[in-house]
């Protein structure tokens, strides 16, 4: 189960809003991820990183 399915069950639980269990903005908390749309830009990431030939020891800066 992904952090965003324990989040809505957990707001379903305890009758509350998503927003009132996060600590940062829905698109930019770590632990609410795994969304559909979460999936889909992970794996456009994912295939540009395999693209430029990038492995271990690459900063994300680097890659901007």
């Amino acid at each position: 189960m992904t952090g965003y399915e324990k989040i809505k069950q957990l707001a379903k639980k305890n009758h509350c809003n998503i927003a009132d269990l996060l600590v940062l903005a829905k698109q930019n908390d770590p632990f609410f991820v795994g969304s559909e749309a979460s999936k889909v830009m992970a794996e456009w990431f994912a295939n540009l990183w395999q693209k430029f030939g990038y492995t271990t020891g690459v900063h994300l800066r680097r890659f901007h």
